[in-house]
């Protein structure tokens, strides 16, 4: 009777395992962690630093109103933007930051970036999408597209208005240039 229960609770036990693994979704790219680092826009008056740090995230399913979880890679960044010495926008001091495990634990505000390869280019493709959230605008988010060189070591960024943008919040403007180099430092 004691082997029957066993039997019957590994089967059972098994059974919850193997459904709990069909209702994940992976995106995984480990390749972003070579794009780790801090990378620099110098120009003039115009100095832009943009940290960016790996991190492989969950999305639970009940926090998304979705049938499945999610796990996937991309890269949280963070940036501090000055104008003749004069910080303009910042929250480059959150850089160092423990990375809480899901993306729906990060802290209000504690990164303005979050890139990814681009959807069906896959994670050897030189092509970055995401957004970044601009602090100097109502937090509105820009649509980011960047490309890298064949080393890795400059990014050239590019950024662009998110469909709706100043509908709710009538702010219209944006605190970076809307194109800049990034070197890798």
């Amino acid at each position: 009777m004691k082997r029957i229960i066993i039997i019957l609770f590994l089967m059972l036990t098994t059974g919850i395992i193997t459904q709990a693994q069909v209702s994940i979704s992976y995106d995984l790219c480990p390749e972003l962690q070579q794009l780790e680092g801090e990378y620099l826009y110098h120009n003039g008056s115009t100095e832009i630093k943009i940290y960016l740090r790996y991190k492989r995230q969950v999305s639970y399913a009940a926090n998304t109103g979705e049938t499945q979880d999610c796990i996937f890679d991309n890269l949280i960044g963070w940036v501090e933007y000055k104008e003749n010495g004069i910080v303009v926008e910042s929250t480059y001091s959150n850089r160092f930051m423990n990375l809480p495990y899901s993306f729906f634990d990060f802290p209000i505000d504690s990164y303005s970036i979050l890139l990814s390869y681009e959807k069906n280019a896959g994670c050897n493709s030189n092509k970055l999408s995401g957004f970044i959230r601009d602090y100097g605008h109502s937090k509105e988010r820009k649509i980011v597209d960047a490309t890298l060189s064949n080393n890795n070591q400059t990014i050239l960024w590019k950024q662009d208005h998110s469909e709706f943008y100043g509908v709710s919040t009538g702010d219209t403007g944006m605190t970076l240039p809307r194109e800049f180099v990034l070197i890798k430092q």
